[in-house]
């Protein structure tokens, strides 16, 4: 992965670019970042963020060690997801901002959490979130893929889910599959784990922001009518959301 360096320091660099001159991204991620902490277990043990990217969620929770595949020289180590460099039963929190669907082996990485993480600890994700308004974005106007027709937790141990050797390959649908089609599935495989929230998010602001990839549409003074507007609409939100909140649980001793 050291020579996909210079390209992921590229990427990185637009989207510090990008993030410099969208107020508004800025503030739908500070939302993120608040979500996220609001939903942090309180057990001892390390917080951790994986695929870290720019780290910016670590200055909103500092003491956050920082992971990512690539080893960008600002993070505290680089790591495979699936195998990550910390003692079993160590991780209070694992969070994450859109790297389930980028990760080629979904049954592996959720081995991996719940080999680190301490009973009582949590893993929290803010993915993509395939719905009716999402989708035909997601497919025709967005840069990565979208496949809703794999199966992430039936697919075999060692078949990749997308390019394993290019770290921005991806599929968007993978989190809504995992865990809105086929969360039976994962509550059989993983009987240690427990699905705590999964909720829609994301309706209007996000997209309407323009994210890293678009143009941002919103003017400063359509903010916060766009916002009520917004809160006013989340009964709709399984129809609407572009992106999702999952927080998953370890409830007792991981698998032998």
């Amino acid at each position: 992965m050291i020579s996909q360096l210079p390209q992921a320091l590229r990427e990185i660099e637009r989207r510090e670019q990008v993030w410099r001159r969208k107020p508004l991204l800025r503030e739908v991620y500070r939302e993120f970042y608040e979500l996220i902490g609001a939903w942090r277990s309180p057990v001892p043990g390390r917080e951790v963020e994986l695929g870290s990217g720019r780290a910016d969620y670590r200055n909103h929770r500092p003491g956050t060690l920082c992971c990512d595949l690539i080893p960008f020289p600002w993070l505290d180590f680089a790591a495979d997801a699936c195998r990550l460099p910390l003692a079993d039963e160590s991780a209070a929190n694992l969070t994450m901002i859109d790297l389930l669907h980028h990760l080629a082996y979904v049954r592996r990485f959720f081995d991996e959490v719940s080999r680190v993480l301490v009973p009582g600890g949590r893993i929290i994700m803010i993915e993509p979130y395939v719905s009716a308004l999402s989708w035909p974005v997601y497919r025709f106007l967005h840069r990565e893929p979208l496949d809703c027709g794999v199966r992430p937790l039936e697919a075999g141990f060692d078949e990749p889910l997308c390019d394993a050797r290019q770290v921005m390959d991806s599929n968007q649908a993978v989190p809504t599959l995992t865990f809105w089609r086929d969360h039976r599935e994962f509550e059989r495989r993983y009987p240690e784990l427990s699905i705590i929230c999964r909720k829609p998010l994301s309706l209007l602001l996000y997209p309407l922001s323009g994210g890293f990839e678009g143009s941002c549409l919103v003017p400063a003074w359509a903010v916060r009518p766009i916002r009520r507007l917004e809160r006013g609409l989340m009964p709709l939100a399984r129809f609407l959301a572009f992106r999702c909140l999952v927080v998953v649980g370890k409830t007792s001793q991981g698998p032998a």
